[in-house]
């Protein structure tokens, strides 16, 4: 077993004896939010549809990592520490973990997250390229030192093409990683357009 896990063992353990009653007390994770998500074994982008005694029942938007294939809701364990985020019905999550020290936050707060479709206007591709009916219709188009974008699976070799040929081969050029901007893994079939989508922190 590893320094890391022994830690996140010890910290969950002193957690799960400290009395609701005192003040959770942690060091705040300032590391990119793409680092910490990577290191959870589960995250999404849901809304709280029901918590009943200890659970809180998700409705799944955006699958990250960890669930099965096609699972659209997800039960969550609800905490009674000081340290166990609170859940309530119409909430909408970025969950990856029910404490303070995961890197879950609340979408639906005014200051937390922008949770938004990758622009790729510069790219100007045909509309056809990009249509979908479900998001198994979608492949994402790497390019230059952009952001990820998405287009239809048919139309991805001439995407790529003239993509490449305007902002480079990404396999090739040196670019400086985003420390703020995260962008989902997988592509989204967004109201009948491929889309890939980003998550950053509102200032």
């Amino acid at each position: 077993m590893t320094f890391r896990k022994i830690y996140g063992v010890l910290a969950a353990l002193l957690m799960s004896f400290a009395p609701a009653s005192d003040a959770c007390r942690f060091k705040m994770d300032t590391r990119p939010l793409s680092v910490r998500i990577g290191e959870q074994s589960l995250a999404f982008v849901g809304t709280v549809t029901s918590v009943a005694g200890k659970t809180a029942t998700f409705e799944i938007e955006h699958p990250i990592k960890g669930l099965a294939t096609g699972q659209t809701t997800y039960d969550v364990e609800v905490g009674d520490s000081s340290c166990h985020h609170r859940f309530a019905v119409g909430q909408r999550w970025l969950f990856a973990g029910n404490v303070y020290l995961s890197p879950s936050y609340l979408l639906s707060a005014p200051d937390s997250l922008k949770f938004a479709r990758v622009d790729d206007a510069r790219l100007a591709l045909p509309a056809a390229w990009q249509q979908c009916q479900v998001d198994a219709d979608c492949a994402p188009l790497f390019y230059g030192c952009s952001l990820p974008t998405a287009v239809n699976k048919a139309r991805l070799q001439q995407a790529q093409e003239k993509a490449w040929t305007r902002f480079g081969d990404p396999r090739a050029v040196n670019c400086a990683g985003s420390v703020e901007t995260y962008v989902l893994p997988a592509p989204f079939c967004q109201k009948k357009i491929c889309s890939m989508m980003s998550i950053t922190p509102r200032r």
